[in-house]
Formats: structure tokens, C-alpha cells, sequence
């Protein structure tokens, strides 16, 4: 029979193993609890990966990172349940020198345009803008941004030279990796419109697709820039039809094109910034909408003269918005 003591002694022995099992398990929960709290977007690891875009030498195609799972999904076969998600979160009213943007306004010797009104009522029609009617001698230079820089500080010092403004066609993808010169454009004047997240080409895209592509792009531009990118979306590659142009509408998008095009996007002994500089002048005539690309060499190299030469033939630069007023 044991004794008072023996019991003691018994039980007291025995909780160094007790409390090592308490140990575990508690250490057991913890680890459970872990595991299923979502990690939070900056510690998700940017698993994007390009490839070239036949046609396009400056842009690429990206897979998007699905922030809600983790998994990188392929965007032409994205459904509205899989929603792309900005990876850059930026606040407008909380810049790093706490002050607020302010949207520079046009000087009122700047020239006037005989306003076009916009409607977007009826989207049966073939909503697509390919120039301006007018006959003041003013042209539209529009940048397609598809994902690199290497013109564009080339571009905005051309512009600058002659207090010019433009109209920029940013994707998301573009947006994401350069937020800084993003806001930089509307702090400077420049327009800024939607040219998809990652650039697709839309004639594969059902409508649900589309909506995700130009919703992804628009809150983009917004957490950045405080800016919407309507009225005018310019579609990827120029590939568009009826039922594109038709969902871009309800969408709240006129397709803007251009009917002036000098493939600054190729290159070769046939693409110089000379042989760019010829074409664009000879070209000149008013309401002409020019097609240039941020991420062109012979844009690069020839801009400044590009700009010079055309204020030299007595034309102006207008960026797309004081060419048109949209009804709501």
C-alpha cells in the first residue's frame, strides 16, 4: 500500500511530462491557427513572367498574379470570379510629401478647339474615333504604354518645351511597375486612358473578360492618380470588331484609334528616328490622331526634333480631352 508520500512523490515526478504535453499541443494549435491566416499582400512573391509579343517589340504579355489564391493564372482566360488585382497600392492623399496633386490647368492663350460632343447612348453604333474634325491646325500625339520607359523622358521634355500635352494609353502592367511616372503625367497635364492590364488581344475575350481587364486598369489608375481612364480606351494591337467595340461602349468606352501610324514600334535600318521624323510630317494635317509607343528607340531619339518640327510647320500638340466634351 503506498504511502501519503509515495503519492507525492509520484505526482510530482510526473509534471515535467505533463507540462511538455501541454507544450506540444498548445505548440500543435499555434502552428494550425498560422497556417490558414492569409499572408498579406507584400509577402507574396511577385511570380510574373514575360515573353514577347509578336508585332510588338516594346510591349509583353504577363501572366497575372491571383492575390487571392497565390496562383498565376493565365489573363486570357480570365473569368469575373477571378478578379485581377493591382499589386501596387498607392493613396493619393497620402504622397510622400503629404501634399495634395494639383491638376495643372490650361493657359488661356492655349489654343481652341471647336468641341466635339460625345455620347454614348446608343451601342449599336460603331463608337470609334479615328480623327478630329477640325480645321484648326492642332494634331493629337497618343503613347501606347505597354511595359517599358525607355522614351519617356524623352517625350515629357519635348512636350515641356513647348508647354505641349498629350494623351497616354497605359496598361496595368505598365502602371504597376511605374507608379511614380504614372501620377507624374497628370501632375504635369497629360491625359491618361485605358489600354487593358496586360495587354490581350480583345477579339479573344468574352465580355466578362473585357469588364475584368478594364476594371482592373481603371482602379489602378485611380489608386494612383486619383483619375479616371474614360471616356476612350485603345484596344491592344488594334484588334477589335463590332462586338468589341459594342462592349467597350456599355463599358463606357469609345475605342479611340488613330489614322496615323509610323510604326515606331519596329525597328531596322527602315525604322530610324529620320525615317519617323518624315513620315510624322508628312502626315501633318489637322485633327490628325498619331499611334507612338513609350517603349520605342527611334520615339527615343527623335521626339524632341519630332515636336520642334511640327511647331515649326505651324501646328500644335493637344492632348484628346479638349477636343471633346462627353455627355453623361
Amino acid at each position: 500500500m503506498f504511502s501519503r508520500s509515495d503519492i507525492y512523490r509520484t505526482l510530482i515526478s510526473s509534471i515535467p511530462i505533463y507540462s511538455f504535453s501541454i507544450f506540444l499541443f498548445g505548440s500543435l494549435l499555434i502552428l494550425i491557427f498560422l497556417i490558414n491566416i492569409p499572408y498579406p499582400i507584400s509577402m507574396i512573391p511577385n511570380r510574373s513572367k514575360s515573353t514577347s509579343v509578336e508585332g510588338h517589340d516594346d510591349l509583353n504579355s504577363f501572366d497575372v498574379l491571383d492575390l487571392l489564391d497565390g496562383n498565376v493564372i493565365d489573363p486570357s482566360i480570365l473569368q469575373v470570379s477571378e478578379r485581377i488585382e493591382p499589386k501596387y497600392d498607392h493613396n493619393i492623399e497620402n504622397t510622400e510629401s503629404e501634399e495634395e496633386v494639383e491638376i495643372p490647368q490650361v493657359d488661356a492663350d492655349f489654343p481652341k478647339l471647336d468641341v466635339e460632343v460625345l455620347s454614348l447612348n446608343d451601342c449599336s453604333e460603331w463608337t470609334e474615333i479615328r480623327k478630329i474634325s477640325t480645321n484648326e491646325k492642332v494634331v493629337f500625339l497618343t503613347f501606347d504604354a505597354g511595359s517599358t520607359i525607355d522614351a519617356f523622358s524623352n517625350i515629357i521634355t519635348a512636350l515641356k518645351s513647348h508647354q505641349a500635352h498629350a494623351s497616354f494609353f497605359l496598361t496595368g502592367v505598365w502602371m504597376n511597375r511605374y507608379p511614380t511616372e504614372t501620377l507624374s503625367l497628370i501632375q504635369n497635364g497629360h491625359d491618361i486612358y485605358n489600354h487593358s492590364y496586360d495587354h490581350p488581344d480583345f477579339k479573344t475575350l468574352n465580355e466578362a473578360q473585357i469588364h475584368e481587364q478594364l476594371d482592373a486598369t481603371s482602379e489602378l489608375a485611380f489608386q494612383i492618380t486619383g483619375t479616371s481612364t474614360k471616356p476612350f480606351f485603345r484596344p491592344p494591337y488594334g484588334s477589335r470588331d463590332q462586338r468589341v467595340v459594342s462592349t467597350l461602349c456599355r463599358e463606357g468606352y469609345y475605342t479611340m484609334y488613330w489614322n496615323s501610324d509610323p510604326l515606331d514600334w519596329k525597328s531596322g535600318e527602315e525604322y530610324t528616328s529620320e525615317k519617323l521624323e518624315t513620315k510624322i510630317i508628312d502626315a501633318l494635317s489637322p485633327g490628325t490622331i498619331y499611334l507612338l509607343h513609350i517603349g520605342s528607340s527611334s520615339t527615343k531619339d527623335g521626339i524632341v526634333r519630332i515636336v520642334d518640327r511640327i511647331y515649326e510647320q505651324g501646328y500644335y500638340v493637344s492632348p484628346l480631352s479638349k477636343a471633346f466634351t462627353v455627355q453623361p
